[in-house]
């Protein structure tokens, strides 16, 4: 059972998602055409939003990982999180949690 409960929460740490609120819309102000046009007018008539970023990454279930493939593949996904974070640079928003 505990053995579940662990492979449930290495399986949300693969989700490849950086979760993020802009608290301005000048965080949009320069939209990449990767932002759906819903999520920019939400912040612009609220000021903020939260944001479910999903990372275009390959990965596979940790489970059917050797060790070595699997910090590869963890490793893989926070240089990813960290190139958006990096992306975003200069931006007002708060990161509050990375899976």
């Amino acid at each position: 059972m505990s053995q579940n409960l662990q492979i449930k929460g290495m399986l949300t740490l693969n989700c490849c998602a950086v979760l993020l609120v802009f608290l301005s819309t000048a965080a949009l102000s320069q939209p990449s055409g990767k932002i759906p046009r819903d999520v920019i007018d939400q912040a612009a008539a609220n000021g903020s939003t939260w944001v479910l970023v999903g990372l275009d990454l390959p990965w596979q279930m940790e489970s059917s990982l050797s060790q070595d493939d699997l910090r590869a593949q963890r490793s893989a996904i926070a240089a990813g999180q960290d190139e958006l974070l990096d992306q975003l640079a200069g931006r007002k928003f708060t990161v509050v949690g990375r899976y």
